[in-house]
């Protein structure tokens, strides 16, 4: 797994965790994955289908001991 320069390995670990358990789950349909790690802590994730294309869904993980993400869900101080 290609992971960016430079992020925390703490956040890293959680890619590749997150990872594993989406392979694993969907082992037969995912032959890829993208992830976008924010500043908040949230985890934006795309799966990459055998012929190439991105699910057109994207998935979104953060820890459920962070609580609800204020950022993501538009409720922070603006």
């Amino acid at each position: 797994m290609k992971l960016q320069q430079g992020i925390d390995s703490s956040v890293s670990n959680k890619v590749k965790w997150l990872a594993e358990k989406i392979f694993t789950a969907y082992a037969k349909q995912v032959t890829g994955m993208k992830f976008y790690v924010l500043d908040c802590g949230c985890i934006y994730y795309q799966r990459v289908f055998p012929d190439g294309t991105l699910d057109p869904i994207t998935g979104i993980y953060r820890d459920a001991e962070d609580g609800p993400c204020d950022v993501c869900l538009g409720q922070g101080d603006s």
